[in-house]
């Protein structure tokens, strides 16, 4: 019988092993049934790749279904990423009844193992009471631990949380540091309120040289509000030399991306330069 056992045993690390090794060479097609004969004689490793398999259409038609059974399964034994990505689809209610509570216990148990995506996760259903109760508490414990662990986001939306107060102390010194973690990692919209708080010098002491260079950095990503604000800054002599030709053209791109007030801003712009200025600007603007 221990013969047996470990002839079997054998073969089922033979199986993953040439199923992962198909699977990183992007050979979806030769790694499925080797994965799928894996999974079945019991490897978590398996049942969890072949779910996410399923999910993304990977050597098989997309069958969310049968993506969230195997990751079920995996998921059950502890697979840490097979528990986030089950979470994520009883969530969104992605091939398999939407339910929040049972996504929240999944996030929940990723989260403990510390995988940061599961930890943002949860900390956003605390923040906005998704499957659980709203809690403040809660909701900064996991988005901390997630920031800490360098998530983007999470750091966002530590940023966020201490600058509007609403779930926890307002704190712009504390949202000042969590912008900033996420604006070096180039998320424009924490260079953007990095930079509010720099031409504002709330959490900062004021400074629109730093202001300056987070808007551009925003803005240089496409961010209409980053836009806006250049272009104020340009058009009013704040913080920088007055250059209505350079405000102009800050404020015609965040015009053409929505933002009503650039369009009331750059009018009155116009009226502030020579004909010979406004077709320069409107040079720049193209």
């Amino acid at each position: 019988m221990l013969a047996l056992a470990f002839l079997a045993s054998s073969a089922l690390a033979g199986e993953l092993e040439l199923g992962l090794k198909a699977y990183n060479a992007k050979n979806y097609a030769a790694a499925m049934p080797l994965l799928k004969s894996a999974a079945a004689a019991g490897s978590v490793q398996a049942q969890s790749l072949l779910g996410w398999m399923y999910l993304r259409g990977e050597g098989t038609p997309s069958d969310p279904r049968q993506a969230a059974a195997w990751l079920r399964r995996a998921a059950a034994k502890g697979e840490v990423g097979a528990q986030y990505n089950l979470a994520l689809m009883l969530g969104a209610g992605n091939g398999v009844p939407q339910d929040l509570k049972s996504a929240f216990s999944w996030f929940r148990a990723a989260a403990k193992h510390g995988h940061a995506g599961a930890q943002y996760s949860l900390a956003l259903m605390h923040a906005n009471g998704w499957g659980t109760a709203r809690d403040g508490k809660d909701a900064l414990v996991w988005y901390e631990r997630a920031a800490s662990q360098g998530h983007q986001g999470a750091q966002l939306a530590l940023g966020i949380l201490f600058e509007k107060g609403e779930l926890v102390a307002r704190d712009l010194a504390r949202a000042a540091h969590w912008y900033r973690e996420a604006a070096s990692q180039g998320d424009a919209i924490a260079q953007t309120n990095l930079a509010n708080l720099y031409a504002s010098g709330q959490g900062v002491v004021r400074d629109m040289s730093e202001a300056l260079l987070w808007y551009r950095k925003a803005a240089d990503q496409g961010n209409a509000g980053a836009e806006y604000n250049l272009g104020m800054l340009y058009s009013t002599g704040i913080g920088v030399a007055l250059d209505y030709r350079e405000g102009y053209k800050w404020l015609a791109s965040a015009e053409r991306r929505g933002l009503s007030q650039a369009t009331k801003m750059k009018a009155f712009v116009e009226t502030r330069m020579s004909a010979d200025e406004l077709a320069e600007a409107r040079s720049r603007a193209n």
